[in-house]
């Protein structure tokens, strides 16, 4: 590893040299290699590697809808890496895609198969928040039906809402938003169906929650059912969100 030495800082490349700065070490130079693209996309010695790029490009594509219509019901992102883990899912899924050849395997083929869906519904868009970390009930969610139902068992007692959603500390209340989505991944087309949005003191009492989304018959394509969970602190008899107070996730 060399290190850059003197006033210039370059990043970049030059003369066969990669310039670039790395956060521990601080700016570094090397060679430049690896194959050349050309032989990259035309040898067969790079056969599997072509294949790999093209199912990294249509899972990608997939995952990049996917975000899309999650964000527009909550304006929600996700954390830092929610891209790579949502392409990485997706890719995993498209392996299972026993229909297709290599380079050509689709999510989309088994997007509606059971052990796809079971992986979709574990998909948080924050790591370390999914869903169940945030609420200790049940969701359930019909996406032919358009339901999506937060289940809490009290066992026949009345129980405040804090004691089902793990709350950071300054949270006073829970706003929880729900949608039906779909998704064309040919067209790369989405339809946020929402539900209106449920907040409620977190000391209030809870009971199952259910949103209807008002689907339309005419809307057709895969189904995906969202759920986000927001904290607000109440000061002022104005509700603020927290930033650490938030989770996004595939329910259906």
């Amino acid at each position: 590893m060399a290190h850059q030495a003197g006033p210039l800082r370059l990043k970049g490349q030059l003369g066969g040299l990669s310039f670039y700065h790395h956060r521990q070490y601080g700016y570094l130079v090397r060679q430049k290699g690896g194959p050349d693209k050309e032989l990259v996309a035309t040898s067969p010695q790079f056969a599997r590697t072509r294949e790999n790029a093209a199912e990294f490009s249509i899972a990608a594509a997939a995952g990049r809808l996917i975000r899309q219509a999650a964000r527009s019901l909550s304006g929600l992102r996700g954390d830092s890496n929610v891209s790579q883990r949502l392409t990485g899912l997706l890719i995993r899924m498209g392996k299972t895609d026993l229909t297709s050849i290599r380079g050509m395997r689709n999510p989309a083929i088994v997007f509606n198969n059971s052990d796809s869906r079971a992986l979709l519904q574990s998909f948080a868009f924050f790591a370390g928040r999914p869903l169940s970390g945030i609420y200790s009930g049940r969701i359930t969610c019909d996406i032919a039906a358009g339901s999506i139902v937060l289940v809490n068992d009290t066992s026949g007692t009345p129980a405040p809402a804090n004691e089902f959603f793990r709350a950071p500390k300054g949270a006073t209340h829970v706003q929880i938003k729900a949608a039906i989505a779909t998704l064309d991944f040919d067209k790369r087309r989405y339809h946020v169906f929402p539900a209106p949005s449920y907040t409620t003191y977190l000391e209030n009492t809870l009971s199952p929650i259910s949103f209807t989304c008002e689907l339309t018959t005419a809307d057709s394509g895969f189904r995906i059912g969202i759920v986000a969970i927001e904290f607000l602190q109440e000061k002022n008899g104005e509700l603020y969100g927290l930033a650490d107070g938030m989770s996004l996730g595939i329910v259906g």
